[in-house]
């Protein structure tokens, strides 16, 4: 602990002295051009170390919010719109974790540009602004409606065209601030596991693809742990199927064992209709996943129309006659 105490007070020495005379932060050395990116990265770094209880340079953290106030005035002309809207709403965001709160330019910013041509990364951060505004109802709604979902994971793209470069994006670091954004504002969430282990997933040796996603990540999973794990876990599973007992399992400490119960389908088919029964007794969080494996009896289904229509058809190259289809729709 005592090594990570001199490591971030050594990192905010170095930053304050990298500083430039408007506020803002350059690449690699002091007095080359601010960067706003860059600038409202730092910005971030501060605000987080002073949630944790380090101390922050009040003159240091002064200025680079005046410089994030004003962020627009430092966009160089060739920036594309997309990423002018997400520097704004990154800026807000981060203005509003340091006690500067601008709803007023937030509401704006969604007005302005709409829910259709902002990034999902600025919708996340300006959701996290406008609190409970009734505009993110729609927000909320819009996000809900990208997410890519499988049984057990979910993630989002979202793009800045060929602007990527300038604010560092990635994908998975789009599911790290949306996963951070529905931990704050939408705590009841099904998409939040799913999330997590979405990401969880795609480590490769304990991290992800670049220092950004690892950051916002890591960011996220920290406020997941917070909210969510906080209580050590000590506690007896127990399921139920119908009135038949089925299985228990103790868990005690953190772990990420698994334990799987499984049921024949014949006893299933044998018991008919009946209530699936799971009961957690003692401290701490239990993740549970229910799975139902089977086929139909009979493999000449009917039918099924609920809106979809998927059709298919084969085309010979050369000779019309290599392929044809029969009068009972055989090809």
């Amino acid at each position: 602990m005592e090594e990570l105490e001199t490591a971030v007070s050594r990192d905010l020495t170095t930053l304050q002295a990298m500083q430039n005379g408007d506020g803002g932060f350059p690449v690699w050395e002091r007095s080359r051009e601010s960067i706003p990116f860059y600038t409202i990265h730092v910005a971030h770094a501060l605000a987080m170390a002073q949630q944790k209880g380090y101390a922050v340079p009040g003159e240091m953290q002064g200025s680079v919010q005046a410089y994030l106030r004003d962020i627009e005035s430092h966009y160089p002309p060739e920036y594309s719109q997309e990423v002018r809207w997400g520097l704004s709403a990154y800026a807000l965001y981060v203005r509003d974790l340091a006690g500067d709160k601008d709803s007023g330019k937030a509401r704006r910013l969604l007005d302005d540009a709409g829910l259709e041509r902002l990034s999902l990364e600025s919708l996340a951060w300006l959701w996290q602004v406008l609190g409970d505004d009734p505009a993110t109802a729609d927000i909320r709604q819009f996000i809900a409606n990208r997410a890519v979902e499988t049984a057990g994971a979910a993630n989002f793209t979202t793009s800045y065209g060929d602007d990527a470069y300038l604010m560092l994006h990635s994908d998975r670091r789009t599911d790290g601030i949306i996963l951070s954004t529905l931990i704050s504002q939408e705590p009841q969430s099904d998409l939040i596991p799913k999330v997590v282990n979405g990401l969880l997933a795609n480590r490769v040796r304990g991290h992800w693809g670049n220092s950004q996603e690892d950051v916002f990540i890591l960011l996220a999973l920290d406020r997941y742990f917070n909210t969510f794990e906080a209580e050590t876990p000590e506690f007896v599973a127990r399921l139920w199927l119908g009135e038949t007992f089925a299985g228990e399992q103790a868990f005690v400490g953190r772990s990420t064992e698994r334990y799987q119960t499984d049921i024949p389908m014949s006893y299933l088919a044998e018991q008919g209709v009946g209530d699936v029964v799971i009961e957690k007794a003692g401290n701490g969080r239990l993740y549970y996943r229910l799975a139902l494996n089977y086929a139909p009896a009979d493999l000449t289904l009917d039918p099924l129309n609920r809106g979809f229509v998927v059709q298919r058809r084969y085309e010979a190259v050369d000779n019309p006659d290599d392929v044809v289809q029969d009068e009972n729709g055989v090809w």
